[in-house]
């Protein structure tokens, strides 16, 4: 039987990866190096946000590296390009914003298109949810909202959410287009 022996395998996946447990009480993180070494190859795993990246979001992400025990390459990944400045000198680029990545967008209403832009559209939300969200300060959830009439009947606090629009947005799920992602 022939088996795939690729040079290098990357891994990507949550950070919470990083602190779970599997049901003998390893950690997981641990147990895949593990297995890579069991395997032939070496390993290791890094964290890392997407904002330290030029992507204007806050997403954390574990990240595996493993190559052939018998190679010589690095196991490493590129330094962060983006952050806060700590002297005069630094290269270190400042975040890229949500403001920076949206503000030259057509201003465009619940249910409408952009007129220049066929991917800039806005979901239709029912009249419901803009009273939920008209209010809602950057960075807040309408589950917050100090009238108990205008918060969502469920959801986290994570949800209903609005943008800060001078720092990296928060992660955008795969459920964007609706109102509780």
């Amino acid at each position: 039987a022939a088996s795939i022996r690729p040079s290098v395998i990357l891994m990507e996946n949550v950070k919470l990866l990083t602190s779970m447990k599997d049901p003998d009480g390893h950690l997981v993180s641990e147990r895949v190096l593990s297995e890579f070494s069991k395997i032939g190859y070496k390993s290791i795993f890094f964290i890392v946000n997407a904002m330290n990246y030029g992507v204007p979001q806050h997403r954390e992400r574990v990240i595996f590296i493993a190559t052939n025990k018998d190679s010589n390459n690095l196991l490493s990944i590129p330094s962060s390009t983006h952050g806060v400045s700590t002297d005069l000198f630094g290269t270190i680029k400042p975040f890229y914003t949500f403001g920076d990545a949206v503000s030259d967008l057509e201003y465009i209403e619940s249910g409408e298109k952009s007129k220049f832009d066929k991917f800039h559209e806005a979901v239709n939300h029912p009249e419901h949810v803009i009273k939920w969200l008209i209010d809602v300060p950057e960075g807040h959830s309408a589950h917050e909202n100090v009238d108990s009439l205008l918060r969502p009947p469920s959801g986290y606090n994570t949800t209903y959410k609005r943008q800060i629009w001078n720092k990296p947005g928060a992660t955008v799920s795969t459920t964007f287009g609706m109102i509780s992602g």
